[in-house]
């Protein structure tokens, strides 16, 4: 089958926005995201280190397949064949019907096949995926075409598809040696059940509930693992627990949790695209116009606090206490405010859509 793949970085919306784009819906790596709800802090939690001591949330919420669905009324089926031959012929049975699967993969099982052109910093990738230690629940692909021996997938960030072999792929989805293990052999298969013109009219309600419900998850979820607490909580581990000897230890700890579970501001980067094109394409309000923004702003200041732990490497107490108090207080004290504002209106978009 013809596809046009979506370029972009977050794997699971890259993922849907292609498969979507092929039945004829013009949504973006963005548009999927937000629709989605994936900006949270609440899908599994992650242990990394070298001795897997260390533990936090995801930044993306792991639901989105099926919150999206849910939203556009797609219909969606979820397999997970027990054996490497009844993966394939189900696979094999969508591409026959020239419908576009996404799998769950593994990707450091078939990393040597990509193109440089996947990322800016291609060690730095391999880095990530070697921290979170190759689950098959940390990266989506789509696949559009197989064969005898081969098979055809579509990667975030790669303009042209990737050849790996069967035998590489249904390692990749089901790999043996990994210390967090996700359900293996995990396909979506997803079909439009209303056309996008149908589908059109409703956006406006379809966006504003999704921030709502974003937003009030975010804040008020019930653990205190994740969401905004998490990220308060975070800060005063983070500054109650820093001195000079332990420093080292817990600036791995943060920048992870900067540069990997919010993106080093990627996921508000990505957030702040959704608000922009939902407002301008489909919303058309003040409001929401002035708080996407912000959202670019506080990628910024994500990142520029993730730069400044890797670079302070010997700062002693006082110094962390400069950070938490100008950067890391101002962090979570806007992103509360974001939250509770688009919380605010988008309630009240809903009462008049």
């Amino acid at each position: 089958m013809n596809i046009t793949p979506t370029i972009g970085n977050n794997c699971r919306a890259v993922a849907l926005s292609t498969v979507l784009s092929y039945y004829g819906y013009p949504f973006s790596e963005a548009f999927c995201f937000g629709v989605g709800e994936a900006f949270d802090f609440s899908s599994s939690d992650i242990h990394f280190g070298l001795n897997r001591n260390y533990k936090c949330f995801s930044g993306n919420n792991e639901n989105d397949i099926y919150t999206l669905a849910g939203h556009l009324k797609l219909a969606i089926d979820v397999s997970q064949p027990k054996t490497k031959t009844e993966t394939r012929k189900l696979i094999e049975s969508y591409i026959k019907n020239d419908e576009p699967v996404i799998v769950r993969v593994a990707i450091n099982k078939y990393m040597k096949y990509l193109s440089d052109s996947m990322t800016n910093n291609m060690e730095q990738m391999q880095s990530v995926f070697r921290i979170i230690n190759g689950s098959a629940g940390n990266h989506v692909t789509v696949i559009s075409n197989t064969g005898k021996d081969k098979v055809l997938l579509h990667e975030p960030n790669i303009m042209e598809p990737v050849i790996i072999s069967w035998d590489c792929l249904l390692d990749a989805m089901n790999p043996k040696d990994v210390v967090v293990r996700h359900p293996g052999n995990t396909i979506f298969h997803l079909r439009p059940t209303l056309s996008y013109c149908a589908i059109q009219k409703h956006l406006s309600r379809i966006i504003s509930n999704s921030i709502y419900n974003t937003m009030f998850r975010y804040l008020y979820g019930e653990s205190d693992y994740f969401g905004i607490k998490q990220v308060e909580n975070f800060q005063n581990f983070f500054f109650k627990e820093t001195n000079q000897d332990t420093y080292s230890k817990n600036a791995v700890l943060f920048r992870f949790f900067c540069d990997i579970v919010s993106g080093g501001g990627f996921y508000r980067r990505l957030y702040g695209r959704f608000l922009k094109e939902a407002n301008e394409q489909y919303i058309h309000d003040s409001e929401i116009g002035k708080l996407y923004s912000k959202y670019y702003k506080l990628s910024k200041k994500w990142s520029t606090v993730s730069k400044e732990i890797v670079q302070n490497t010997n700062v002693d107490a006082a110094g962390a206490s400069k950070l938490y108090e100008t950067t890391l207080v101002d962090i979570a004290k806007t992103e509360r405010e974001l939250a509770e504002r688009l919380l605010q209106r988008s309630g009240e978009l809903l009462h008049v859509l």
